[in-house]
């Protein structure tokens, strides 16, 4: 839709009801309906796809699955909508037929960075969430991993206690979340308590402290980080 100098001075209200940051309201190219993703005021438990008419009226539902189908996006010409679908507990884009009904996963084949990558494997003796800093300073998290933002604004994922995650290559921190303890530990100066030779190895969790190390280009071989035994 063309834009307008003080357009939403001269607003009209199509629709209002309860929602979430999942919504996102998006134009069909011809200006005429409104995508957006909702639980209908809380009438359905999980979010579905739904359509409105710009002019106003009763919005129509496209979806009717047990599980919730979000940040939705019409195709450029308008036949697709593409949209992030949990069915199977992490996010999976997925496209739907506007006019058909079809559906499609987009499977993700492979995924090629355009920097050197390195490959780091934890294991844990048990269930935890994770924060990790790696090189760059960004955030990385296993590609099967529940991954979210908590209370303290940091990403975190959660892991059974043993995984691999593909991060920059160079110095990395790593924090055990527990409840509300939090464990940690850096390449430079190992566990707290615990040894430092300047190896990975000596980086290894100690006392129920975490690993981190130096993380090699994925052509080499994958270190494994274990908990030391007492």
């Amino acid at each position: 839709m063309p834009a307008e100098a003080n357009g939403a001075r001269k607003a009209t209200r199509i629709l209002a009801e309860q929602t979430l940051y999942r919504t996102r309201p998006h134009v069909s190219i011809d200006g005429k309906r409104i995508l957006y993703s909702s639980t209908a005021g809380g009438a359905d438990q999980f979010h579905n796809l739904y359509v409105v008419p710009v002019a106003g009226g009763a919005p129509y539902k496209l979806t009717f699955d047990g599980w919730d189908h979000f940040h939705p996006r019409w195709s450029p010409d308008g036949e697709w909508i593409a949209y992030i679908s949990n069915r199977d507990g992490l996010p999976q884009l997925a496209l739907l037929e506007t006019y058909g009904g079809a559906r499609k996963d987009v499977k993700i084949a492979a995924r090629h960075w355009k920097r050197p990558m390195g490959r780091l494997h934890v294991r844990l003796p048990g269930p935890a969430r994770i924060q990790g800093v790696p090189a760059d300073g960004k955030f990385y998290a296993p590609v099967t991993a529940y991954s979210r933002i908590g209370r303290s604004a940091l990403h975190s994922f959660h892991t059974q206690g043993d995984y691999t995650v593909e991060v920059p290559p160079g110095k990395m921190s790593i924090n055990r979340c527990q409840r509300l303890r939090v464990q940690t530990c850096d390449s430079d100066r190992g566990s707290e308590g615990g040894p430092d030779d300047g190896s990975l190895a000596g980086a290894a969790a100690h006392g129920g402290h975490l690993a981190a190390g130096l993380v090699e280009r994925l052509d080499a071989r994958p270190h494994e980080l274990r908990r030391q035994s007492a």
